[in-house]
């Protein structure tokens, strides 16, 4: 199959032509050739992929010598390969023949080898050059703009810019649109053009192992490198520093990743639920931003305080597996054997497999702290396991000027949760007819204190460790052991006012001891239309003794007879 190798940007296209000839000689062919077809199907991919950008958008001619270089390489070992078909396919095509051959189990490690590491070369030439045309994309816009808006170009006739434009590059006025920066002006615009997706940018990558390599770090900074926007990869030796933890042995490579989500503006990360890709060495790793992802959700009861986010035997996923094994534990560290008999399964016969599993350990503040152990076959992993909940405890609890603390502690579960219906918090009514504020600061076992607020139609209030921190109106600043500490002040339900009091006000408390409950005093108000009362919780010095103190709107509130 003689193919005349080109030079200058022929040499890529050479290389696409050449290993789509291989990739199809390798699916006819019997014997240890075959097994070489989807590592050549990968580079076909990679290459076919960089020929739709290189299409798109051209090169450089610092980026086109890069990709001359990498496809010469590419060349050199499809050469080879397809030389070594053309000498057995010479010999007949009887499959008793090609059987009784034995090509050395050296010579095809060497070649695999090589077309996987130019796999991973073409994957990352691939990612930088999306990056890049992305770039040059947006800067293009921003000139525009900026000519539009200097009265350089006429802004006011969508048609005319359209026109201008689209000689040019009409995927620039598309990407506009898609990433919303002027969504009025490019609204009308239609495109065929494939679209640029932001969550690329978002990724997390909690876990990443390969073979009995803990591999995280490596593909946190690959992804970095990437600026996020990876598109595809392909582990290998190569790819991880020439490293091969299991010789001789095909390994599995997995990757647990989640997507960061918009919180709200609160100080605390929302992740999606975790996701999930295996595969096998030399395999293509791409992973799917396009589908929404729901947030992460723990269960409201860990009694181990673990979570397991995945378990990988090889490629089979043996997650609910390992998490059963968790729920039924009752005693010291949980071991899991990475073994056949352990899964009641054998994913790769004659093959030596791993165990990888990524887990959150719940820590007393309610946070989760991710961990990953990865083994060979018929080895351990070890986890330890906490057998009871981080201890809640309620340090005061107000319902408008009525103290709530002891009811609400007599109402703590065994599992160190609380379960609050705002409609029923006392059968009686401290206030009348009058909308009243619920303010609990409770705090977990060595944990941060939390404060959560509420008026008394907000339903169901569930405060657990798995619960995100609520601290939004708490005292950022610095307990002396001295003097009365002000923790946290909250004024009606704290309506359109979601931070602390300011400094200023803090100190002004904790000096003067009194102030009056007013809306022109606190600068904002709490609960527009209603009658309002205002909690103040402090501490006395660093001793852990919390109290607070309740007064209604219009009255002045009161410290001076607390002593220290």
């Amino acid at each position: 199959m003689p193919i005349s190798v080109g030079i200058g940007f022929g040499d890529f296209v050479t290389a696409v032509q050449l290993a789509w000839a291989v990739y199809s000689a390798c699916q006819a062919a019997p014997g240890q050739f075959k097994v070489l077809s989807e590592e050549v199907e990968a580079l076909h991919i990679v290459l076919e992929s960089i020929k739709e950008v290189v299409l798109d958008a051209g090169l450089d001619a610092n980026k086109t010598n890069d990709l001359n270089r990498v496809s010469r390489g590419c060349i050199n070992v499809l050469t080879e390969l397809d030389a070594l078909l053309d000498k057995y396919r010479s010999l007949g095509t009887s499959r008793r023949t090609w059987d009784r051959l034995r090509w050395g189990q050296e010579k095809i490690e060497s070649l695999r080898g090589r077309i996987v590491a130019n796999v991973s070369f073409l994957s990352a030439f691939n990612s930088s050059l999306v990056h890049a045309s992305q770039t040059t994309i947006i800067t293009r816009l921003d000139q525009v703009l900026t000519d539009i808006q200097d009265g350089r170009r006429e802004g006011t006739s969508i048609s005319n810019l359209d026109t201008e434009l689209r000689i040019r590059d009409k995927r620039d006025i598309y990407l506009a649109h898609e990433i919303n920066e002027r969504p009025a002006m490019f609204e009308n615009i239609e495109s065929p053009f494939p679209r640029i997706n932001e969550a690329a940018w978002k990724i997390d990558v909690v876990s990443a192992t390969y073979g009995t390599l803990d591999v995280t770090n490596h593909i946190r900074h690959f992804f970095h490198a990437h600026h996020n926007n990876v598109q595809a990869f392909v582990p290998s030796n190569a790819f991880f520093g020439g490293v091969d933890p299991i010789p001789n042995s095909v390994k599995a490579f997995v990757i647990v990743w989640r997507m960061a989500l918009p919180n709200g503006g609160s100080t605390e990360p929302l992740y999606s639920a975790v996701q999930t890709e295996r595969c096998l060495e030399g395999q293509v790793v791409s992973l799917q931003y396009d589908t929404p992802l729901p947030p992460f959700t723990p269960p409201a009861i860990l009694p181990q305080n673990i979570q397991i986010l995945d378990g990988t035997y090889y490629t089979l996923d043996v997650t609910a597996v390992v998490a059963k094994l968790v729920d039924n534990h009752n005693q010291g560290p949980l071991v899991v054997w990475a073994s056949n008999v352990q899964f009641d399964s054998d994913p790769a016969f004659n093959t030596v497999k791993q165990l990888s599993i990524t887990y959150a350990c719940r820590s007393y503040d309610g946070t989760f702290e991710n961990h990953t152990q990865v083994v060979k076959e018929n080895d351990i992993i070890t986890i330890a396991v906490s057998l009871s909940p981080p201890q809640l405890v309620i340090h005061a609890a107000y319902w408008a000027d009525l103290d709530v603390t002891h009811i609400l502690r007599s109402r703590v579960s065994h599992d160190q949760t609380l379960q609050i219906d705002t409609s029923s918090i006392h059968s009686f009514d401290p206030w009348y007819n009058v909308s009243k504020t619920l303010s609990v600061m409770y705090q977990y076992t060595n944990g941060p204190l939390q404060l959560i607020v509420r008026h008394d139609s907000s339903g169901i209030i569930y405060i657990g460790p798995t619960r995100p921190l609520q601290k939004h109106f708490l005292n950022p600043a610095r307990r002396h052991p001295n003097r009365i500490n002000i923790l946290a002040v909250v004024w009606g339900a704290m309506y359109d006012h979601p931070e602390p009091l300011s400094a200023s006000q803090f100190n002004w408390i904790a000096e003067r001891r009194r102030f009056p409950c007013t809306n022109e005093w606190f600068q904002f108000d709490g609960r527009p239309n209603w009658r309002k009362t205002c909690h103040v919780f402090y501490e006395l010095g660093t001793t852990g003794l919390i109290k607070c103190i309740a007064t209604r709107e219009g009255e002045e509130c009161c410290l001076s007879d607390i002593l220290l």
